[in-house]
């Protein structure tokens, strides 16, 4: 096993080995790897948690908005490390292939499956389309989450089994892991799952109808673990769904990029609706991903039924699979509206992510399968001759269906027709022709899989294969040449110097100017969030959870005008054509053209016009308007300013910026308001003299201080207390452990 886990990983991530090179994804690019590096950074020379980030949309929660895996234990031990980070992509794809590999294998045989069953369906699910193509977008939240499953209901099947506590906490301490991971929505699929496999255990298998109070008892208390374990996360990043996008999550939002029944076909034929953006044409939006996880797995299911021994943990197996199917259609079924109703499951689009639980079940499924055929080969009398015609007719039948389409203009005018019928635009020639090229590669790869698939199966029915380990190890070789060429699209290696260079004229003439400033890059010449590479504060950027403020800002027009901007703090404009508004001066002529806005506002601005408002709406129309001059700070509530006529005087002495703190000496001439161009968040906090003050939401998106005539110093700080909050349940909960498990291992001597 181990030699072919050595093969799989020469076969997929042989680039490595090259100098320089690094395994390519789109997210990890633009948010994964920079936010990492900042936080990096930000620990090293602040010695600070990183809980702020500065780089975007005026400012948002780092760690609470669930785009930084600070606390994920391979995440935290690489960037505690003095290794570059950009190359622990592959290294920590690996471990959890590894950990995706051994999960599966252990839950299988945890239901007395062949050893040689479990290894081959561990490597379909390792292999997986779910697993590998979720490489080249970068979603590394998802991909951690993923490789967790199997360990997941391993331990939860364990618990149940054995009555005891241990394997139900570590089920609960992988699933908050997978929270750690940032990957919620999986998690949340997983859960689910689990709670299907305790009904299983609960009710369906006769061994556990005597006595499943207690099992169940300690099922319910792990799953308040979770909550416990991953604290140091959920804390800080659940009062933030209300400020990000999220916090007004509508139903269309709530079901996009649902799996079309229709696309189902792709579990087949993978390159059916095209593969990637370049050819994909089905419902969804764009896909960068692939459901496909191997022909082998499905040609192994009729067998599943066939013993008895084994045919409820098949049935649960089917049955759980076809449930996260349907569910993976979203808002083509009706059933999966009654999900926008439960709290945590209306927070997460993407339907099609259930397949990620349905692989899993699946692959499970095709391991009972084998394993009753490796079982029936070794007996003289075999029951399962008449099961591998009927396959072989049905595989028959599908390969002739497959090689109909390919006679003539058959498939051409399919695909043409789907194309029109979903895109309402007739199909490009170069299209086509890639699309139906992709077609053909699959049915032959159909045809010849399910041909040595089933003529393996019929070797070791007859019992002509003695060897029931080689048997898997040719099974899963073949399923390997099958998902390899599929898989290799989605694994790109790149030079690093490329993605992020060392010589970028943009950053080089933004780095000249040491003040306080932000940039914006309207057209995304620039590569979004490349400015966190450079330390340099931006507007726009790419985020998972971006400020709905920000968002309704940008629908609303507010950053199309100058003015707002030069109030923003918007100081350079990044475009990829010449800008031609007054007041913008041309610093950088090249493929990407930067400007300067010579009347840009300050960063920090004092001003005794307070206008109040009743409502956020109201605020953004006045401001959006054209007749608002900027000079005034718009509220919603009464800050307690006294106007005065005296004439405006103001000083402001900057002392300390950083992501979590700023300081500041403010000398008002008059009663007024202190605005900080910064994003409003709670969790900043204010001491004016020493003593706490209050920051008021102003100009709907920014933070306002009164101050009362006179000096006065000001610090501004971003709370920890729900960090330390997090920190206590977590080690509360760590404690627990640790006392349950020795005290565990101390009664199971004493009855030994």
């Amino acid at each position: 096993m181990g030699l072919f886990l050595f093969i799989i990983g020469l076969v997929f991530f042989n680039a490595a080995l090259q100098p320089g090179k690094v395994l390519f994804g789109t997210d990890f690019f633009t948010i994964y790897l920079p936010f990492k590096l900042f936080a990096q950074e930000m620990a090293l020379k602040f010695h600070d948690i990183p809980l702020w980030m500065p780089h975007l949309f005026f400012g948002i929660p780092l760690i609470s908005s669930s785009s930084l895996l600070y606390y994920y234990p391979t995440d935290l031990l690489f960037m505690l490390l003095p290794f570059p980070l950009q190359f622990t992509y592959t290294a920590d794809l690996i471990i959890h292939l590894l950990a995706a590999f051994f999960g599966m294998f252990l839950f299988l045989r945890q239901f007395q499956l062949r050893r040689e069953a479990a290894f081959f369906s561990a490597v379909a699910f390792t292999i997986s389309g779910f697993m590998l193509s979720y490489i080249y977008v970068g979603h590394w939240n998802n991909i951690k989450a993923g490789a967790l499953i199997p360990f997941i209901f391993y331990f939860t099947a364990k618990g149940f089994d054995d009555k005891k506590i241990i394997p139900f906490l570590n089920a609960a301490g992988l699933m908050a892991f997978q929270i750690l991971a940032t990957g919620m929505q999986i998690m949340a699929y997983t859960y689910l799952g689990v709670i299907m496999l305790a009904v299983y255990k609960i009710w369906i298998e006769g061994s556990n109808k005597s006595g499943w109070l207690k099992p169940a008892g300690l099922f319910l208390l792990s799953t308040i673990a979770i909550a416990v374990y991953s604290s140091l996360q959920l804390i800080p990043s659940i009062p933030y769904t209300g400020y990000s996008w999220r916090g007004d999550f509508s139903y269309n939002d709530f079901i996009s990029w649902s799996l079309h029944p229709t696309e189902a076909i792709t579990l087949l034929l993978p390159r059916f609706f095209g593969l990637m953006t370049d050819t994909y044409y089905g419902r969804m939006s764009m896909n960068l991903t692939t459901y496909y996880f191997g022909i082998t797995s499905f040609l192994f299911v009729p067998f599943a039924f066939a013993d008895r021994k084994t045919s409820r943990f098949a049935m649960f197996l089917a049955f759980s699979s076809i449930v996260f199917l349907i569910l993976s259609f979203g808002g083509y079924t009706p059933v999966y509206k009654l999900f926008y109703y439960i709290p945590v499951f209306n927070q997460f689009r993407n339907p099609g992510r259930f397949l990620y639980v349905f692989t899993f079940f699946m692959t499970a499924l095709s391991a009972v399968g084998l394993s009753n055929v490796f079982n029936a080969g070794q007996k003289e009398k075999n029951s399962m001759m008449k099961i591998l015609a009927i396959t072989s007719a049905a595989a028959l039948g599908v390969s002739l269906i497959l090689l109909l389409m390919l006679a003539g203009q058959n498939l051409n005018n399919m695909i043409s027709g789907l194309y029109a019928s979903i895109k309402s635009t007739q199909i490009q020639p170069v299209v086509l022709q890639n699309i139906t090229a992709g077609i053909k590669q699959d049915i032959l790869y159909f045809i010849l899989v399910s041909a040595a698939v089933l003529s393996v199966t019929y070797a070791l029915l007859a019992g002509k294969i003695k060897h029931a380990f080689l048997a898997a190890l040719v099974l899963a070789s073949i399923n390997l040449v099958d998902m390899h060429r599929i898989d290799e699209k989605f694994i790109i290696y790149a030079d690093y110097k490329n993605m992020v260079p060392a010589f970028d004229p943009v950053a080089i003439t933004l780095k000249q100017d040491t003040g306080i400033y932000r940039a914006s890059d309207f057209s995304f010449s620039w590569v979004p969030n490349r400015n966190i590479y450079y330390d340099i504060e931006g507007l726009k950027g790419i985020h998972g959870l971006m400020p709905s403020k920000y968002i309704r800002m940008e629908k609303e027009g507010m950053f199309n005008f100058l003015p707002a901007d030069s109030f923003f703090n918007i100081k350079y404009f990044i475009a990829g054509q010449d800008i031609n508004i007054p007041g913008l001066e041309k610093i950088l002529d090249g493929g990407v053209k930067v400007y300067r806005n010579n009347s840009v506002g300050p960063r920090f601005d004092f001003t005794d016009r307070i206008i109040k408002y009743g409502s956020d709406e109201e605020i953004l129309n006045f401001m959006k308007s054209g007749e608002y001059d900027f000079k005034g700070a718009l509220v919603r509530e009464d800050t307690g300013v006294v106007p005065s006529p005296n004439p405006l005087s103001y000083k402001i002495g900057l002392k300390e910026y950083t992501p979590n703190r700023i300081k500041m000496t403010v000398e008002a001439g008059k009663d007024g308001m202190l605005v900080v161009k910064n994003s409003f968040y709670p969790d900043w906090k204010v001491k004016v003299d020493k003593m706490p003050g209050k920051i008021y939401n102003v100009d709907y998106a920014f933070m306002g201080i009164p101050l009362k005539q006179g000096v006065h110093d000001i610090e501004l700080y971003y709370s920890k207390t729900g960090f330390y909050s997090g920190l206590l349940l977590t080690m509360a909960g760590i404690l627990f452990y640790i006392f349950i498990y020795f005290r565990e291992r101390k009664i199971y001597k004493g009855e030994k």
